[in-house]
Parts: structure tokens; sequence; C-alpha cells
């Protein structure tokens, strides 16, 4: 049992010793979970803006310090799995994938580029914009969206190794030799083989595949060698500092005297969540950025703050004492000598002010009395009369006389007579609650609610005048001496520069002065270091600008500082916090970066402008938004602006990085934006400036005269040439109705000629009969001949009221079209030329293939009627007449066709008569030669055409081609 606890308490000793010396950083992390596209993060750069892309396995972020915009083949990436990222002088970012693809990031895009040539494994870029693209045989040149091969190895075991730019030259390293390229002085070889080659400074840094370090020099002469036995992943340089990223956290190279030296700088032993690191990367802002392959970044604050946490059992630190050249601690149960030694030591006093004097006696105040211990005794005397106090301050005079201040008075220790008396119990002593004690030089200050007070000796005076309304309500925290008066702090009203009654300056009063509670201030130099509610402020006396080490500083530590001191404000100063002592060098925080400020959009109306050439607007009142840029990743980054001819005095600091203007009044403009950095509210850094014009509105311009006269001259002008126009078009209007009209008129006319020859043709045939068959009836009376003869009256009668209906209508230009059925009218036809076919024994024949149209049935009866007894009439002399007729669909025309076996006639010969009006071909028939010509007539007004096919001697067939006719 005795030796498990030996074990266990060896185990602890080295546990404790191993670990208690280490020192914790403080890290920022990102992984998925916070954002990151993938906490598997392959390498760290950063752009010409100050953003920080990250690659990884499965895409690429960008980081702007709050928050990650993601991308990923979706977004036109060549590949998802990045190996390395490349910014450009121009501010192109360069992504290489592991699969030797690229792509290029520029205007707010990304382009994937694809080569002929073999893989892609590197890209350099050097001072002059070039852009180098290195493969395994080849190496290119890309510029101007085209690439050309400057560099190619065409023995087969001949590969590159590793390239870099050295003095912006190429440096080249195969498995043979080392090239370095020169464009103006040409080509170099060495002896050299390395895998990896790295410019430090001016200095070369090789490494081959025996991980045998060379350094070399500018002209590649050999300065030291060593084998490092680090399994490394990556290496990053920042001026002096070359970083080993490797399986076991990060180490430090160093060069001194031409030779290497490392060290493992970072690793889980002080505050690394994950050793194993793939890359590294400094920022503008000095911060160490290291990515891993399960946790995703981190970042090493840059303004780190150490810490001294001395042994808890003393309990909380509550003051520092200075006694000659020796510094005292003061816990609430014990006292510490020069942070080391323990001089006194009680858990059972809370312990709240100390002093030794020159005899070795130790003063040691508490919150219910002051004791007092002597050299070599371990007596401890106690005054009756201060028991129940809480003492705040003890301190010795010139004269050797005890100064003892509690909250409420200030009493005065005689050693001579051993007696105590309160200083403020004097008539002209005003008593007041003291708030703290500051000693400068070898005066006392008490300073407290409503005023100040100077103990100098045994005498008190006062600052400020007690009845004036600034200073009535504040408590004084803390005094030092300025250089004709003095600075103090206050609780809720800043910082007061005091030189006397009538002359000081309450600096809480500026909005941009933020710190309004003081808990001590200190004087170095042209500086105010200031402990206050929100940081450490060291304060430009001259500029009144700040640098404020806030808890972004001092993330480890429980920030509420009270009274800080400084032993040496030359290389560090401390301040006391809950968890302990802070040390703080100082020499490590005088150099502030100076942030990268771009004015990168100027919208009008949402539509960009370019910032980089000159804008020129025209009067509106458009909303005019100009966007501008500073990018800090660990900081948040003030912005101040103002826009002259519209505002005199620069805005509030403010952390958006946009403004809108709208309404704008025709003038020259110039914006002008300022960095104020997130530490610092009024110390300027980068300022940039954008003019642009708004012209006057153009009706105020002679132009605008000249053009609305000119404008009134040319409406008025086309008023003139409108009026003409119209006139001509209505003029147009009425010839196309006269002509229209005409036009029905013409053809009411040649209907009427139609009907008045129909009268004369058609009635022919009726009359004759009649007369015919008078003729017989006066030579023989029969029964039939009378009713033929009733029969023939009977058409007559009815082709006349046909016929003057026909009239009637062609007057009022009514159309009568109706179904007409073929059958029904060739019935007609047929009792009208009954006496024809009788007198030459003819033979009518029909084949109605197709049985009716919609036409104007007397028409198509006059049609049928004409054709029908011309084929009787110019019959063959040694034929009997055989006459057919007959229907058919020809495309979209119904085609009557009459056949006969007559005379026939040369149609090329004849053709002029056959439809002439008044013109016969034969002339051995009775006739009036209007026939043909009629139906001529009738057919082609409704759209139609007849057309023959005769041979002489033969017989001739008529084919008359007519349409569907609507009624409309």
């Amino acid at each position: 049992m005795r030796q498990y606890f030996y074990t266990i308490l060896i185990l602890s000793l080295l546990f404790v010793a191993k670990y208690s010396k280490a020192q914790t950083n403080f890290f920022w992390q990102y992984t998925a979970q916070n954002g990151l596209i993938s906490s598997d993060v392959t390498c760290i750069n950063q752009d010409t803006k100050g953003y920080l892309w990250i690659g990884t396995s499965t895409g690429i972020s960008r980081f702007n310090g709050a928050s990650f915009n993601n991308y990923n083949t979706f977004d036109n990436l060549f590949s998802n799995n990045v190996k390395s990222i490349t910014t450009g002088n121009n501010g192109t970012i360069w992504i290489l994938h592991t699969n030797g693809g690229v792509s290029k990031y520029e205007n707010n895009k990304f382009y994937p580029l694809g080569f002929e040539y073999d893989t892609i494994s590197q890209i350099l870029n050097n001072t002059n914009g070039d852009i180098f693209f290195i493969g395994k045989k080849e190496v290119l040149s890309y510029k101007n969206n085209e690439s050309t091969t400057i560099k190619s190895f065409n023995e087969s075991d001949e590969l590159i190794q590793s390239s870099t730019i050295f003095n912006n030259n190429l440096l080249i390293s195969t498995t043979k030799k080392t090239y370095l390229i020169n464009k103006a002085s040409g080509e170099k070889e060495y002896d050299y083989i390395s895998t990896k080659i790295f410019p430090i400074n001016n200095k070369l840094l090789f490494i081959d595949k025996k991980n045998y370090w060379t350094l070399l020099d500018s002209s590649l002469n050999e300065l030291d060698q060593q084998k490092i036995n680090i399994d490394w992943n990556h290496i990053t340089t920042n001026n002096n500092n070359i970083n080993i990223s490797s399986k076991t956290g990060i180490y430090a190279i160093s060069i001194t005297n031409n030779k290497l030296n490392y060290s493992l700088l970072l690793s889980k032993k002080n505050g690394l969540v994950d050793d194993n690191i793939k890359c590294s990367f400094y920022d503008d802002e000095g911060t160490l950025w290291m990515g891993t392959e399960e946790n995703g970044i981190l970042g090493l604050a840059s303004d780190h703050f150490p810490i001294h946490k001395l042994s808890e059992e003393y309990g909380k630190l509550n003051m520092h004492v200075k006694i000659e050249h020796d510094n005292y601690l003061v816990y609430q149960h014990a006292i510490l000598k020069n942070q080391n030694k323990t001089i006194y030591k009680n858990s059972k006093k809370d312990i709240t002010a100390f002093y030794e004097t020159t005899k070795g006696e130790k003063w040691i105040g508490t919150k219910n009395g002051l004791y007092i211990t002597f050299p070599g005794t371990s007596v401890e005397y106690s005054f009756k009369e201060l028991k129940g106090v809480s003492i705040k301050y003890i301190r010795q005079t010139i004269n050797n006389q005890i100064v003892i201040v509690t909250d409420k008075t200030v009493y005065l220790y005689n050693q001579k007579n051993n007696r105590i008396s309160d200083l403020f119990l004097s008539k002209n002593k005003r008593k007041f609650n003291i708030y703290s004690v500051v000693r400068v030089k070898n005066k006392i200050f008490l300073l407290g609610e409503g005023n100040i007070a100077i103990l100098d000796g045994s005498n008190i005076s006062y600052f400020f005048n007690w009845n004036d309304e600034k200073t009535n309500n504040l408590t004084f925290s803390s005094i030092t001496m300025s250089d004709n008066g003095f600075w103090i702090g206050t609780q809720g009203k800043g910082i007061i520069s005091y030189i006397n009654a009538n002359t000081y300056k309450m600096y809480s009063l500026n909005k941009s002065f933020p710190f309004k509670y003081i808990n001590s201030i200190h004087k170095h130099k042209n500086a105010l270091w200031v402990a206050t509610q929100i940081g450490i402020a060291k304060i430009d006396i001259d500029s009144s600008t700040f640098n404020l080490y806030n808890q972004r500083h001092f993330k480890s530590i429980n920030f509420n500082p009270q009274p800080a001191f400084c032993p040496d404000f030359n290389i560090k100063f401390y301040f006391i916090s809950r968890d302990g002592l802070v040390e703080v060098n100082t020499k490590r925080y005088n150099d502030k970066k100076n942030p990268n400020l771009q004015i990168s959009s100027f919208l009008v109306s949402g539509r960009d402008r370019n910032v980089d050439s000159s804008i020129n607007l025209q009067y509106g009142k458009y909303p005019i938004e100009i966007t501008f840029n500073a990018l800090s990743i660990s900081n948040k980054t003030y912005y101040q602006y103002k826009l002259s001819n519209y505002q005199s005095n620069w805005s509030n600091p403010t952390t958006q990085n946009s403004v809108e203007y709208s309404d704008l009044k025709p003038g020259d403009y110039t914006f002008t934006v300022k960095v104020v950095d997130p530490v610092d509210l009024n110390q300027k850094f980068s300022e940039k400036s954008l003019s642009f014009k708004i012209a006057i509105p153009f009706w105020k311009t002679t132009q605008f005269y000249i053009i609305v006269g000119a404008g009134t001259l040319l409406l008025l002008f086309a008023l003139y040439i409108t009026r003409i126009i119209r006139l001509r078009i209505q003029k147009r209007k009425l010839q196309a109705q006269v002509d229209r009209k005409t036009f029905q008129l013409s053809v009411q006319k040649k209907h009427l000629e139609q009907f008045s020859y129909s009268l004369s043709h058609d009635l022919k045939n009726p009359i004759n009969n009649i007369k015919g068959l008078v003729e017989i009836l006066e030579d023989e009376r029969s029964d039939e001949i009378i009713e033929m003869l009733a029969q023939s009256t009977n058409v007559l009668e009815t082709k006349l009221l046909s016929t003057l209906e026909s009239i009637k209508k062609s007057q009022a230009n009514i159309r009568e079209i109706t179904t007409v059925h073929f059958e029904t009218v060739f019935e007609r036809v047929n009792k009208s030329l009954l006496m024809l076919i009788r007198e030459n024994n003819a033979e009518i024949k029909r084949h109605f293939h197709i049985k009716h149209i919609q036409y104007e049935e007397s028409l198509i009866e006059s049609i049928i009627y004409n054709l029908v007894s011309n084929a009787i009439k110019y019959r063959h002399p040694n034929r009997k007449p055989q006459v057919t007729v007959y229907t058919e669909q020809i495309n979209e025309f119904v085609r009557i066709s009459v056949e006969d076996n007559g005379l026939g006639l040369d149609v090329e010969k004849e053709r002029e008569k056959i439809f002439s009006i008044f013109k016969r071909v034969h002339t051995n028939a009775e006739g009036t030669g209007i026939g043909l010509y009629m139906i001529k007539q009738m057919v082609e007004i409704n759209g139609g055409s007849i057309d023959l096919i005769s041979t002489p001697g033969e017989g001739t067939t008529f084919h008359v081609y007519l349409k569907n006719l609507s009624s409309k």
C-alpha cells in the first residue's frame, strides 16, 4: 500500500514539474462547426484585401475575421481538393488542386483552367507580376490568359522536384541539378539536388530526400548543413521566423552566425489542441495560423500577454507596495517580498495594506485593524484606537511619522510619544470617503468622493472647489504628475487634465474617448498607461490617440484590472488581476499594423461604377452607396469618413463598411475614409479618397434651351408633315371608296348586261318553241301540242319572273347564293330546249358525280342552257347530235363539262372569236354571238374560269370551273 502511495506521489510531482512551467498560449480555433467548409485543412494564405483563404479537402473558405464564405465545384472550382493557394500581385487568387488542376479567383468569380501540359505541382509569382506554373517536366509562364513554356526537360529521368522565387528570379531543382533562370542574364546551373527550397531573407534553405537541411548564401555558396530529424509537413517563413509544421507540433528554425538551430515552439504542452499540424501561415498582423487534419484552423493570438499566477493558498492579490528597491505583493493572507519570498503569512487575517520601516518593523493593515511585528520576535502589537477599522494605506513620512489611511480618515502616528491623532478632526479639515491612496514623489494623495487631499507631512490641502458642480459628484481614483500639473482618474467620468482650479479638462466629454472608469493611471515619457474598466490603455498625450489592450489580449485571465505598477516602463509593467500578477512586455506592443484600406465599390442606383476611373454623374435623386474595406482577421475594424461639399466633420467611428447618400446637389465631391484601429479609435492609419462629380441638371444648361428651341421647330414641322400625311391618307381612303363603288357599279353593269343578254338569248328558244307549236297547231289540232305549248308558256313565264327578280337583286347588290342541285337545273334546261332537241333528234346524257354546289342558281342554269343549246345547234350534218353533261371535283373547283360530237373548231386559230361578244365561228346556224361571252363574264366575276378542248369535225368539250360561293 505504501509503495503505491509513493508511486502516485512521484508521478504527481513529475507531472507538476513537467507542466507547471509550461507557458499557456491562447488560440483561436475554427472548425466545420464554426462555419469552416471542412475541418481537414491543407493550406492557408491571405489576399491583398486581408481576407484569409483556407484550403481543405472539400473546398475552400474565405475568412473575414467573423464569418466564412465557402466555395466548391458548384461555384466553378476546378476541384474540391485544394493543395495550395497563391496570391498574385494584382490580387488574383491562384488555387492549385491535388489532381494538378488550377483555378483562379478574380472579379469575385472562380475560373477553372485546363492545360495540355503535364500536371501542375506548384504555382509561383514574383514582384513583376509574373505567374509561373511548375509541372513535372515543364515550366510555364502565364500572362494575359495565355501560357508559354519557358523551360522544359526532355530527358526521361529528369523531373522537377521543387522551385521558388529567389531575388525575383526563378529557381528550379530537379532530380539532377538546380537551375537559376534570369530573363536578363540567362540561365545558371548548380549541382544541388533539393526536394524543397525556401528563401529566407537573402539566404536559401535546401532540403533533400534524406532530410539534410543546407543553408546557402545569395550566390548559392554553402554556409551550413545538418540533418534535422523532424517528420515535417510544411514550412512557412515570415521575416526572420521560420516555422516547421510537423506531426508533433510547430518547430521554430533560427539562424545564428549562419548556423541552423531549431526548437519546439508549440505543441499540446503549451496549448495546441492538435500536434499534427499540416500547414501554417503568418497573416499581415503577425498572427500564426495553423491547419490541422481534424481540428480546423488554429490562430495564435499575436498580442498575447503572459500571466504569472502565484500560489492560490495566499488568496486574492490586493496590492503592490514598492519600498526603496524592493517590491512587495500584498495578498489576502500573506505578504511576499520581490514576488517569491514569503515574509508574513496569516490565514485568519484579511490583509489590506503593508509597510516595512527602516528599523525592520512590519506594519500590517487589515479589514479589522492595524498590527505591528517587530524584528527578531513573534510579538504582534495591535492599536486599540484602530480596532474594527479597515486600513487602506500605510506609509512612513520623512520625519519618521507613520501615516495610516482608512476609508474614512487619515491617522498620524508619532513614534516619539506613541500617540495616534486623526488629521481630519481639525476644524479646517474636511472628511470624505477615501477611494484610494497614491504616493507621488514625497506627497500622499487621498482620492475620494468629490475631493482630492494632499498630505504633506501633517499638512492637508485640497483640489477643486467643494461647490463645483462638475466635481461635486465625482469619485477620484488615481493621480499622476504631468509636465505642469496632474492627470487624474475618476470612477465614471474618465480622465481629468488638471493644471489649477480654473484650468482643467475632462476627457470623458470626448465621444471618441471611451474610458469612464479609471482604476489607476501612470505617466511614462509622453504616454499615459491607464488601467480602465475595459482594459489597459496606452494614451499618446500629444495626439490624444490610444492603444487599448483588452480582453482580446488577456484571454487566459479574469480581466478586472486593479491599480497597476511599473518598475521599469522601458521593459515591462505589471497590473493586478483577479487571477494574479500580469506582466506586460511593452516593447512588443509599440508597433501597429497599417490595415490595407480599399474603396471597393461605388454603386449608383444599384449599378457599380469603376472606382479606378473618373466618375461623372448626371443629376438625379438616385442613391449613391460607397463600400470600403480594411480587413483585420483578429479584430474589428473601425472607420471614419466624410464627404466634402456635403459634410465638414468626420463621422463617428463605426464598424459599418458602407455609407449611402441620396439627393446630392450638383457639384464636385471627394469622399474620404480612414481606418481607426479597433484598439485605437483616434489613431489614423490608412486613408483613401474618391472624387466624383454630379453635373448640373440638364434643363438648366444652354444646350437644353437650344435643344428645346430646335425641338419646338421640329415639332411644328412634324405637325405640318403629319397634317399633310393625314390629308393624303384621307385622299387615298376616299379614292379607294370611289374605286370600290365604281367597281361595284361596273359589276352591277356587267350583271345587267348579262341579264339582258340572258333575257334576249334565253327567251329566244321558249319563244321559238311557242312559235313552232302555234304553226303546228294551225295545221293540226292535237292535245299533245297544246300540252307542250302550255309547258313552253310556263317556262317563259318562269324565266321572265326569274330574270326580273335577278335584275332587282342585282340593283340592290344582293346575291342569292343557294345549294344548287345539278339534276334539278338540268331538268329545267331540258324542258326549255324541248323543241330544239325534237327537231334535231338530239340525245342528251348526264353524269353528275358532284350533285350540288353553293352558287346562284340562275347562273348555273344559264351556263348549262347555253352550252347544251350550242352543242345541238352546231351539230355535225352527218351525225345524230349526242351531248353529255357531267360534273366532277378538280382541286378546289367544281367542274361542269359539256361534251358534244358536233362540228368542232380550230381552238388556236379561232380563240379570239370564241368568247368575244357578237362574234361567231360557225355561221351555218342561227345565233347572236353572245352566249359564250356571257358565260365567260359570269364565271370570271365569281372567281372561276372556262376553257375548251376541240377537234375540227369531231366535236368539242367545254370545261367550266366554279368555286363554291359564300352567301356573304
